[in-house]
């Protein structure tokens, strides 16, 4: 599956410690070099739909489609950049999601 997105700086983009904010919207999901269209070409229609999952998940909750990442440069070749949700009604930081996602450039 490709899933496409937008990327835009958010409005509080740069942070004190030189991290930048992004927000990242989910707009559409594709079966693109399926391996079931490589055993069953009728599938390969597939590789040619876009479905709109980005609408269909704010469809369900508004804004669910959009997720804001803050990234912190470590070097040229090293960025870090973790989901950071307004949890306004949680009160521990705690509560903020683990994942990190680290791209490295040989």
């Amino acid at each position: 599956m490709t899933t496409k997105c937008t990327v835009k700086e958010s409005i509080d983009a740069a942070a004190a410690d030189g991290s930048v904010d992004v927000d990242l919207r989910v707009e559409t999901t594709a079966a693109k070099q399926s391996t079931l269209a490589a055993q069953f070409p009728i599938f390969d229609q597939l590789n040619q739909f876009e479905f709109p999952s980005g609408d269909a998940l704010d469809a369900l909750s508004p804004r669910s489609s959009t997720v804001k990442l803050r990234t912190s440069y470590l070097s040229e070749s090293i960025r870090v950049s973790r989901p950071v949700l307004d949890l306004d009604d949680t009160p521990f930081e705690a509560e903020q999601p683990k994942a990190v996602f680290v791209w490295a450039r040989d």
